[in-house]
């Protein structure tokens, strides 16, 4: 057996090593982790990816190895961010220092210097959009570089011998590697960023980017939402743009569509960041807040009201101002359903519109209703 048989080989097991840490990482951010978090979780996988790799390593020399924790680690960079980097490099060198051997100080050199060009191409390489297969060649040869550098720090024969004999295999087997890693990663973030993009689709109104109908029921049942006895009572509003029919008549369906996003921003803005605010349809929204008062809601959608009153919406022949209706309830999940409380905040909307629109109207919560 070839010793460029045995790098071949030892890359190799690293590939199926990280095929499988791919998938790991894959169902693991798909866990609701914020970005820090999988960075963390990334460098976790990477590095311990490292570390398998080097127990099963080509030896050149006595204590000189070959394995494929570079390519781990320049990936784990590429991908995982700057805490990947860190938490990778340092437990990958970790190891590397405690194998010891002539090729200590080289291998750990190499694994800080693989964790730097992969952050490099990261921050100067990656393309915002989807990573093809040269975008994956370009990160393969920048990482397969350290090796170039590390082998000064050994002797001068033993460097001419990996130059000469070793790196050639070594490039392209790294550069291999690192396109059929790289495009097992890249698959596993697309599926999870088509995820996302198919859930926010199923629960965020397309013209707005409001919560949906869909959204906010499922908000309303949510199982944190107390259900026992006596449990705080939350607010539900409904509001209605006055007149809107009008608008689209006589400003066009642009402007129209322009006072639906304008509305929903005034929502955003004067609602709390733990508020449920959706568009219900058409010119219809819905605001869920959870463990508010009635006086205290009633305030922050007075507040709601004149800052529609005050906006301008600019029209294809001049400007033109908005106001809106609003109906108010108390909801008590442990005493009604949301679809009873939605009903009840209907009536109030329609009180609403009857008694001159441009103001709020508040059904009390009565057990008998």
């Amino acid at each position: 057996m070839t010793p460029g048989f045995d790098i071949v080989m030892s890359m190799l097991d690293s590939v199926g090593l990280m095929a499988l840490l791919s998938v790991i990482l894959g169902t693991l951010l798909r866990t609701g982790l914020n970005k820090f978090q999988k960075s963390l979780v990334a460098g976790l996988l990477f590095g311990g990816g490292a570390v398998i790799s080097m127990m099963s390593p080509m030896s050149v020399s006595p204590g000189v190895i070959v394995d494929g924790r570079s390519v781990m680690i320049g990936l784990g960079a590429a991908f995982g961010g700057i805490p990947a980097a860190i938490i990778s490099a340092a437990i990958a060198g970790s190891y590397r220092a405690y194998l010891g051997g002539a090729g200590a100080v080289a291998g750990t050199t190499g694994i800080v210097l693989a964790a730097i060009l992969g952050t490099i191409w990261a921050r100067y390489f990656r393309p915002k959009g989807r990573i093809k297969v040269q975008h994956l060649l370009v990160v393969g040869v920048m990482i397969s570089m350290q090796f170039v550098v590390v082998v000064f720090l050994f002797p001068y024969e033993i460097a001419v011998n990996l130059l000469t004999n070793v790196f050639p295999i070594y490039f392209l087997a790294a550069v291999t590697s690192a396109v059929i890693l790289g495009t097992l990663i890249e698959r596993e973030r697309r599926l999870i960023s088509s995820g996302a993009s198919l859930k926010q689709a199923a629960e965020n109104d397309f013209l707005t980017g409001l919560a949906n109908r869909r959204y906010l029921q499922m908000a309303a049942s949510d199982p944190d939402m107390p259900a026992e006895s006596g449990s705080p009572r939350h607010t539900l509003v409904v509001l209605d743009l006055d007149h809107f029919k009008q608008i689209n008549d006589k400003w066009g369906h642009d402007a129209g569509d322009r006072a639906l996003v304008t509305f929903a921003d005034i929502l955003r803005q004067h609602s709390r960041a733990g508020d449920v605010v959706a568009r219900q349809g058409g010119e219809e929204f819905a605001i869920l807040m959870k463990d508010t008062s009635l006086p205290d809601a009633k305030n922050g959608m007075e507040r709601i009201l004149q800052a529609t009153r005050s906006t301008i919406i600019e029209g294809p022949a001049g400007g033109f101002h908005l106001t809106v209706s609003a109906g108010m309830v108390e909801y008590r999940p442990a005493e009604e359903s949301f679809s009873a409380a939605m009903s009840r905040a209907d009536v109030a909307l329609y009180n609403a519109k009857n008694a001159g629109r441009d103001q709020i109207k508040i059904a009390r919560y009565s057990k008998a209703a």
